[in-house]
């Protein structure tokens, strides 16, 4: 029963140490990001941990400050999720038009290199289906990129922000998937007849 009583009150030294360092850090960091915008050196000095907590008592601030700051790093990090999301999606655009491309620009090939060959009509069904494949993932990939830029604008007008700041990005997508397609469906054409 000793042991157990000695335990659980290690365990609480421990938790209140933990509790203690944890809010000494935390007014820290709500002190630097007030103090001035997150900096390269400002990340390097907390991913390393190479904080000095007396530098924290420096700046010593009341419950409602800290719940300000707190909410201003919440923000942030919500702002930098929703671009690192935007760009993923354009990683991923990025690959499936290439997928395309590669595919098509094989149909392509394959229709035009064997076209006097004996098996003309195989050869033809063989590139045009490749560069019919290689259409649709152009069209996969617009629509995929859609998808995440839809979500993303309707999670930024439920938190309240009028304007969602990427529109450029949906513009350039649509524009470059449409020339693509128009591309390659010329080059079907000009493959077929």
């Amino acid at each position: 029963m000793l042991k157990r009583r000695r335990f659980l009150h290690k365990q609480r030294i421990l938790r209140l140490c933990r509790s203690t360092i944890f809010f000494s850090f935390e007014r820290f960091v709500c002190a630097r990001i007030n103090e001035e915008s997150v900096t390269v050196e400002t990340s390097k000095e907390l991913s390393k941990g190479m904080i000095k907590m007396g530098e924290s008592d420096k700046n010593s601030k009341s419950s409602n400050e800290l719940a300000q700051d707190r909410n201003k790093l919440a923000k942030l990090r919500n702002e930098l999720a929703e671009s690192r999301t935007l760009q993923a999606a354009e990683r991923m655009y990025a690959a499936w038009i290439r997928t395309g491309f590669t595919i098509a620009g094989a149909g392509w090939t394959l229709g035009t290199a064997l076209r006097d060959s004996e098996s003309q009509n195989v050869t033809l069904l063989l590139g045009g289906a490749l560069i019919i494949l290689g259409l649709m993932c152009f069209v996969y990939a617009w629509f995929g990129f859609k998808a995440v830029f839809d979500y993303l604008r309707e999670s930024s007008v439920l938190q309240g922000e009028k304007e969602y700041p990427f529109t450029m990005n949906l513009t350039t997508v649509t524009i470059l998937s449409v020339t693509l397609f128009i591309i390659f469906v010329v080059a079907f054409g000009l493959l077929i007849f």
